[in-house]
């Protein structure tokens, strides 16, 4: 069965009527006391057995976080089943343990990731989000749910006054943000920081959860996770049996479309979602090893590894690519460019015209299998005959993300016949 199949089942709920299938991940809700997936029944059975002392406390097990496990614990895992709860204490994506109020009527979101999760799930976010960071309005066409919403700031410029007019209950942020965010303006108001990134392949699954369960789209959110995982999967298998000399060594460049004018190489480690993003793909990052998690090289360095391939990642910009582009114009002359730049034009990767761009949009988050999925096709064509990226993409943003499919998002486009 092709993928694209595979998708339409897996959307109709066949393959997704329970989260059986799906691989384990850890749900960070205290309460979770079996650390497992879920908040039920079992956790209270396993809370039973820690206050017997015949099961071991877990990092969850203290429910209402009071520095006592107890029956009050119970009673609290009993108000989560019931959906009675006011309160829930979470460990957030900085590995911050905070508690928010429940339900959650109103957050303001400087995460796009975060975003397109919750919309994945069927959060109604014209409903609960109060407030945007620019990037989001920037790119109202891609988020017209809250695309009016107001304007809280920027990712390193937050609008603390305007967070403290808007009363929200929770303000979410990537992790990365973490050094451009004082908490202390925004908790003074009595608002809680959070950090949900929804986007690093190694907790994509776990941070999900959390989203999903603090808005009570549980079920939703393990169709969503097992649909992830049921593609991921069926490319896994595919490459687990290639060779280190099967697979391409690939000169993964960041952000070409800023740092080129400059004659600047930037690159990024194995520490980095663009390297555990794309090694899916069955490629091996030449700078993998490297000390810094975002180094900048030398044209030598980089005639010297001679790459077999280079995956550039280009910003989600109107006139180059994502949501709002509308043709692949710019994205061809930049891949000319980079395969004429010095250091670049001696490579394997510029002999053979193997230079990709693809769209920042597409490497993380829920939707970072459609990003492999296009590098895989690509680099591995004999394995993938029956991967069509760009209809994965379309029932993506139709079916999970409600919108109409169109943009620019990966050059040149891989072969699907």
């Amino acid at each position: 069965m092709n993928i694209s199949a595979l998708m339409h089942i897996a959307l109709a709920g066949v393959l997704l009527c329970s989260s059986s299938s799906a691989e384990a991940f850890t749900l960070d809700i205290f309460g979770n006391a079996n650390m497992d997936d879920a908040v039920d029944e079992q956790d209270i059975d396993y809370l039973k057995g820690v206050i017997a002392g015949t099961n071991p406390v877990t990092n969850l097990s203290d429910a209402n976080y009071d520095g006592a496990i107890d029956d009050q614990d119970i009673e609290q895992i009993e108000k989560i089943i019931g959906g009675d709860e006011t309160e829930i204490t979470l460990i957030d994506s900085a590995d911050r343990i905070v508690t928010v109020p429940m339900p959650l009527e109103r957050i303001v979101v400087y995460s796009s990731y975060a975003i397109e999760g919750l919309r994945a799930i069927g959060v109604d976010l014209s409903d609960k989000i109060v407030g945007v960071y620019s990037y989001i309005q920037q790119n109202g066409e891609y988020y017209p749910q809250v695309k009016d919403k107001p304007t809280v700031g920027s990712y390193k410029e937050i609008d603390y006054e305007k967070i403290a007019e808007l009363k929200p209950q929770v303000v979410l942020f990537y992790t990365a943000s973490q050094p451009f965010v004082s908490e202390d303006k925004i908790t003074i108001s009595g608002a809680k920081v959070v950090y949900l990134d929804v986007y690093m392949p190694d907790a994509l699954e776990s941070d999900l959860g959390v989203v999903g369960f603090l808005f009570g789209k549980e079920k939703e959110m393990k169709k969503v996770i097992d649909w992830h995982q049921q593609i991921s999967s069926k490319i896994e298998n595919e490459i687990k049996d290639l060779s280190q000399d099967e697979k391409p060594r690939a000169f993964l460049y960041n952000y070409p479309d800023s740092y080129l004018p400059d004659g600047v190489f930037a690159t990024k480690n194995k520490n980095s979602s663009f390297h555990q993003v794309f090694v899916k793909a069955g490629l091996i990052n030449i700078a993998a090893d490297l000390p810094e998690d975002s180094p900048h090289v030398e044209p030598e360095w980089i005639l010297e590894q001679d790459p077999d391939v280079i995956i550039g990642k280009v910003g989600a910009k109107k006139e180059l690519s994502g949501y709002l582009a509308e043709d692949s114009k710019n994205l061809t002359e930049l891949r000319e460019k980079i395969r004429n730049a010095p250091g670049i034009n001696g490579t394997k990767a510029a002999r053979e015209n193997k230079i990709f761009l693809i769209c920042t949009d597409i490497d993380s988050g829920i939707d970072d299998i459609v990003g492999i999925s296009y590098v895989a096709k690509c680099l591995h064509p004999d394995l993938f005959g029956d991967l069509d990226p760009i209809e994965l993409h379309r029932e993506y943003i139709e079916d999970l993300q409600g919108l109409e499919y169109k943009g620019i998002w990966f050059d040149p486009l891989p072969s699907t016949s």
